[in-house]
């Protein structure tokens, strides 16, 4: 490796879509960036994932960095519609959705030449091994390349590593007790994924599909996801816990997708496993001179797992707070406290909303699940906690004879609303997180949410 240098303002780990977008704003803004990723640059951006970017997240990034959409060789397909069925066909449910799903590694490809462009140091081939800590403070990273262990000192860490979150685990626990080191197990989700081609066109162009697989273990599901005219990326995702902790992702991948696609009626382009966590996003995220950001910091959609948006927004908004609390020479986490916030309100508050939604999924059961979506007693503007009278009455109606069905679904309700409420009061300062934090945990009612 030619000689970089060895202090920076900034230092990202991870050059996954958070960590490549806070570069380049940082950049952009005149920071001394180093940005780190334990891949050569070549194969930084070729990641296991659904691939799927909706366009929400595109009107939600910080207003001071302006991200191009997808486009040419880094379009798999657009989105039309979003669709969530059933492999034994009792239910659909679709409805119109806006974005992409990616060819990742041209598209995280542009992402890494725009943060260079920028300004951006990239250490590839480079792998970060703990945060340097000094007086309570983050002052660095100490990495190490194929030659040699070395400290890399700056004003602020930005910890985009992904689920691994290697700097935000490596912290001591007094720096912020309520961001913990380790996730909850219960709260990872196990992935499989494969990328292949058909011999025939298939019938999911211009959609993304979650199938509730009888196969996957509930509320998992078999994805299909449209890369083309007779491509589909195909995979499952579910947490291993309880009787299913030794269950094997791929075995269950393979079973699904025999039932879809017989062996030797397609071909394998690439295939990939990995680990999402699933869980409302980290209550502080922050710490003196640290911020986190993308999976790092559990920003993934608790329900679909989809990580790629939230990891650009939060990464935006790392990059804009980050600048700022540079420029005024205070990186506390009194300083660095207002990028909490703005995740909270961009996609915290939807998450928490969707978190609870899984726990009554999985109290209902999966039969009763079936139920609902077949009679159309359940549907995606019920799931964002919306229940008209009009809406609730009908559903009386077609719920019969399982009433107290009724009763869970109208408890639903209220457990959305009373979260939604809770993180609009998200605290604009440090000084009632814990208390704030200790109602979302009751709220949510996961009082082992972390462990």
């Amino acid at each position: 490796m030619k000689s970089l240098p060895l202090n920076y303002d900034v230092i990202v780990v991870g050059a996954g879509p958070a960590g490549a977008i806070a570069s380049k704003s940082l950049a952009m803004k005149g920071k001394k960036v180093a940005l780190v990723d334990r891949r050569p640059k070549e194969k930084i951006g070729d990641k296991s994932c659904g691939d799927g970017l909706l366009s929400w997240a595109f009107d939600r990034v910080s207003e001071d960095i302006s991200i191009d959409l997808p486009h040419g060789e880094e379009v798999g397909d657009e989105i039309k519609w979003s669709v969530v069925d059933s492999d034994k066909g009792m239910f659909v449910l679709k409805w119109e959705t806006a974005g992409y799903v990616l060819n990742r590694h041209p598209w995280g490809q542009r992402l890494l030449r725009e943060a260079e462009e920028a300004g951006a140091i990239l250490w590839d081939n480079t792998r970060a091994i703990k945060a340097l800590v000094d007086s309570d403070k983050v002052t660095g990273v100490e990495v190490k390349t194929k030659d040699e262990t070395l400290e890399l000192t700056s004003k602020l860490v930005i910890d985009c590593s992904g689920t691994v979150a290697v700097i935000r685990k490596s912290l001591p626990e007094s720096m912020s007790p309520i961001m913990p080191k380790k996730n909850n197990k219960k709260l990872i989700a196990y992935c499989y994924r494969e990328i292949i081609e058909l011999d025939e066109p298939h019938d999911f162009a211009e959609s993304i599909v979650l199938r509730y697989d009888s196969d996957v273990v509930f509320p998992g599901y078999f994805w299909f996801f449209s890369k083309g005219k007779n491509k589909v990326n195909v995979g499952t995702g579910f947490s291993k816990h309880g009787a299913f902790k030794e269950l094997n992702v791929k075995d269950v991948f393979n079973d699904c997708l025999n039932k879809y696609y017989p062996e030797g009626n397609f071909k394998v382009l690439d295939s990939k496993g990995g680990q999402v966590p699933v869980s409302v996003p980290l209550p502080s995220m922050i710490a003196n001179g640290f911020i986190c950001a993308g999976d790092a910091a559990c920003n993934a959609n608790p329900a679909t797992a989809e990580g790629i948006g939230p990891a650009l927004i939060a990464g935006s908004y790392a990059g804009t707070i980050g600048a700022q609390a540079i420029d005024n020479d205070d990186l506390s986490i009194d300083a660095l406290w207002k990028y909490n916030k703005m995740v909270m309100d961009a996609f915290g508050k939807d998450h928490a909303m969707q978190q609870i939604q899984i726990r009554a999924l999985l109290e209902i059961g999966e039969d009763n699940f079936e139920f609902l979506l077949k009679r159309k007693i359940l549907t995606p503007e019920d799931l964002a906690g919306y229940i008209s009278l009009a809406s609730a009455l009908m559903k009386v109606v077609r719920i019969f004879p399982r009433f107290g069905l009724l009763r869970k679904l109208l408890k639903l309700k209220g457990e959305i609303k009373k979260i939604r409420e809770h993180y609009d009061k998200y605290p604009s300062t440090p000084k009632d997180v814990e208390k704030w934090h200790i109602e979302m945990l009751e709220i949510l009612k996961m009082p082992d949410f972390y462990e």
